[in-house]
């Protein structure tokens, strides 16, 4: 007899184990060589052994496990999961936030590609019905109509994984469990030692920004300005897909010659996004997801192998991207050169641009944000638009 996943059947387990003193998490059973999360210990910084009861946590957000290759998860209101694999996900119960996007309760699949040898992760947030209500104000009737809150406090998914490599072949990750054969649920936020990229963190001011987004509406101009290792690729990547799924299409403008996101090394982009997508930049993408509007070739992976060059061709596709048919949300994304010849590489793209809002990414040993604006750019306070031009 097929067991039934629907949500209804899922609450009246939940409900049933509940009035039981008994819990689904107790028949989740690790994987062959992993011990229980209640007995496995780890080293902290003193050399001292410790209770690791993260994992434990983890493991009762796994409700069952349906296959060999599926599992459903529940997420409690507010708390955050990060995923290390690649997956498919159907969200049965609940609201999410996932790479920038609120995404409901739906019979709809999504592909998420989290690699965890990049320092792109990806990561879960449960919404609970207020907080979802508050992100969807200023929304059409006819949207708000299919994207109603839920009451349930918690989101239920259904993850199945897309293995490419042979179970025995994946390299277990510290402080975390292995939810079936090729994917594992991370906490965010966690020490995981050297080799290991941190998780992207819950932005504080990310709300703000969205809100001031929606205000300039198809006219917002965004420019992600700071040194290198600061997340500027990552949050410009998590507004282009916010972008596309508030107006259908965002511009998104690559001027890192280095580490571009979404054009090869070498080559300057102005690209149309039509489409979200879950994951790193190395995840295969669908056809329609991108469109090229223009890209310049340089052949270089510096602009100081080439100043003039660089600059005649961030320019022009900057001043591309402005042509006042488009009526497109803009978001560019910069290089991490931040001083000297760098910083006027910077300046040049934001005379052109003459963005409406600048986030400038700073970090530290302490924090990922912003920070106060070198004197070149104009001091600009995160999400809010700018009142004089960029000299």
């Amino acid at each position: 007899m097929e067991k039934d996943y629907t949500m209804d059947s899922i609450l009246r387990v939940q409900q049933d184990e509940k009035e039981s003193g008994t819990s689904g998490a107790e028949d989740v059973i690790p994987p062959k060589g992993q011990k229980e999360a209640s007995e496995h210990t780890i080293a902290d910084a003193d050399g001292l052994e410790k209770d690791e009861r993260k994992g434990h946590d983890l493991i009762s957000y796994v409700l069952e496990t349906v296959d060999s290759a599926t599992c459903i998860v529940q997420i409690p209101a507010s708390r955050v999961v990060t995923l290390a694999g690649q997956c498919v996900i159907e969200i049965l119960q609940g609201t999410i936030r996932i790479c920038g996007v609120c995404l409901v309760a739906s019979p709809k699949k999504y592909r998420v590609y989290s690699y965890p040898w990049t320092q792109y992760l990806v990561f879960i947030e449960s919404l609970d019905s207020s907080a979802y209500s508050e992100l969807r104000k200023g929304e059409d009737s006819h949207k708000m109509k299919s994207k109603k809150a839920q009451t349930f406090d918690g989101s239920v998914l259904s993850i199945s994984t897309l293995r490419v490599r042979a179970p025995d072949r994946m390299t277990a990750i510290p402080n975390s469990i292995e939810a079936v054969p090729g994917l594992f649920l991370l906490k965010p936020q966690e020490d995981h030692g050297k080799g290991l990229p941190p998780y992207f963190e819950i932005w504080n001011e990310w709300e703000q920004l969205l809100r001031d987004v929606r205000e300039a509406g198809k006219d917002a101009r965004i420019m992600i300005v700071g040194s290198r290792g600061g997340g500027k690729s990552t949050l410009a990547r998590c507004l282009g897909n916010y972008i596309v799924e508030q107006y259908g299409k965002a511009l998104y403008l690559e001027t890192d010659l280095g580490q571009p996101d979404k054009a090869p090394p070498g080559m300057l982009s102005l690209l149309k996004l039509c489409g979200v997508e879950y994951g790193s930049p190395m995840s295969p993408l669908d056809e329609s997801s991108a469109v090229v509007v223009k890209s310049l070739f340089i052949g270089l992976t510096s602009p100081s192998g080439d100043p003039d060059a660089y600059s005649a061709a961030s320019v022009a596709l900057a001043r591309e991207a402005r042509v006042p048919a488009q009526g497109i949300p803009l978001v560019v994304n910069t290089h991490g050169w931040f001083k000297g010849m760098g910083l006027d590489f910077v300046t040049s793209i934001a005379k052109s641009v003459d963005p409406t809002i600048v986030v400038y990414m700073e970090r530290n040993q302490n924090s990922v944000g912003s920070s106060e604006m070198p004197e070149k750019l104009v001091r600009v306070h995160i999400g809010r638009r700018c009142d004089q031009s960029v000299v």
